[in-house]
């Protein structure tokens, strides 16, 4: 009688743990809240993006195998910072610490989905091991464009088109 006792009890304390609702089904960001919150991170990404690019390219608009080869240490180094930024803005994006606006949901979701493939291929290149494989895995990583998202983000949420960092 008291195993019986002690299962129903457990079961209980279980069933009322599993059915409460997270605080992230119920509530969601204010337009506002979302825009801000989204702004702060992609504005971190973006300086990742841009200290990859000043590094890699040190200010120029091509670079050459064999410079990639001789470089090959620092740019996976370079390479591995950005997936890093890329991965945490996806993963900020997928997990809010509240439900996007619904006008928001489905491009963000569909967003953070293309940055982390996009992360999870440039990984490849950062773990290269000659500058043809680095060169090949950044040519697929360059395929894998946000699309209109990024736009419809933006404009839903009443931020800038572009920029939107000055002071964050």
């Amino acid at each position: 009688m008291k195993v019986k006792m002690a299962l129903v009890v457990t079961l209980v304390v279980l069933g009322s743990v599993l059915v409460v609702p997270s605080a992230q089904a119920v509530d969601r960001m204010t337009v506002h809240r979302a825009g801000n919150y989204y702004l702060t991170h992609a504005c971190a990404v973006s300086k990742a993006i841009n200290r990859f690019n000043w590094r890699i390219w040190l200010g120029r608009d091509w670079i050459t195998t064999r410079e990639i080869q001789r470089r090959l240490p620092q740019i996976k180094r370079e390479t591995r910072l950005l997936v890093k930024a890329e991965r945490g803005f996806a993963t900020r994006l997928r997990k809010p610490p509240a439900a996007w606006p619904t006008e928001v949901e489905q491009p963000v979701k569909v967003l953070g989905t293309r940055i982390n493939r996009r992360a999870s291929v440039m990984n490849r290149a950062a773990h290269a091991h000659r500058a043809q494989a680095w060169i090949k895995w950044m040519r697929v990583s360059e395929r894998i464009s946000a699309g209109q998202q990024v736009t419809m983000i933006r404009d839903r949420l009443g931020l800038p088109a572009s920029g939107g960092c000055a002071g964050r």
